[in-house]
């Protein structure tokens, strides 16, 4: 299929079959769920399931509810972000950015809010206050370094910072460079 980008010039995209996870959701909230407001957007929008408006001071925050429960797939997330025009505009963002909401979490989804501006801001019941973003999580397995080897890591981390803060000589710093990174591997 052919279609015009920005620029005006056309270009073929490419279809794909996409398998997107399905998340269930339960919504209690007055209001529609969260969706995507562009098709690529990567986010989608959450809005203040309140019955009064909130008056934040600055640096001030709260706990704003959603309304929204959500069961997400295992191996995946769903981030909170702040929404980039309401932090630019008023100074409103997401405290802990991003927030993430586990696979095994089953309780109502809520944003702590932040005012980082000088002046008093409110939220009003409905407004859109953060972004919700489903990501892939990776499982880690730890691989235990010994102590001992720990200990020459920082002693060779220790001496190339010396090397580099009082030598102008580029061989020494790339013989401690090379020998730190030798042990790490």
């Amino acid at each position: 299929r052919r279609c015009r980008c920005i620029f005006g010039k056309a270009q073929t995209q490419v279809h794909r079959k996409v398998i997107m996870p399905e998340v269930r959701i339960v919504n209690l909230s007055v209001y529609p769920l969260p969706e995507y407001q562009t098709q690529h957007s990567a986010g989608m929008d959450v809005r203040a399931n309140i019955s009064e408006t909130i008056s934040l001071k600055s640096l001030e925050r709260t706990l704003v509810p959603t309304g929204l429960y959500v069961a997400i797939p295992n191996g995946y997330e769903i981030q909170i972000r702040p929404r980039s025009g309401l932090a630019a505009k008023q100074g409103i963002t997401v405290l802990n950015s991003p927030g993430t909401i586990d696979a095994d979490y089953r309780g109502e989804v809520k944003v702590i809010l932040v005012n980082l501006s000088s002046e008093r801001v409110d939220i009003h019941p409905g407004d859109r206050i953060a972004q919700m973003v489903l990501a892939k999580t990776e499982v880690i397995q730890w691989h235990k370094v010994p102590k001992r080897r720990l200990l020459i890591i920082f002693i060779l981390w220790c001496m190339s910072i010396c090397a580099y803060a009082f030598s102008y000589k580029t061989g020494f710093q790339c013989l401690f460079f090379l020998s730190f990174t030798a042990t790490i591997t």
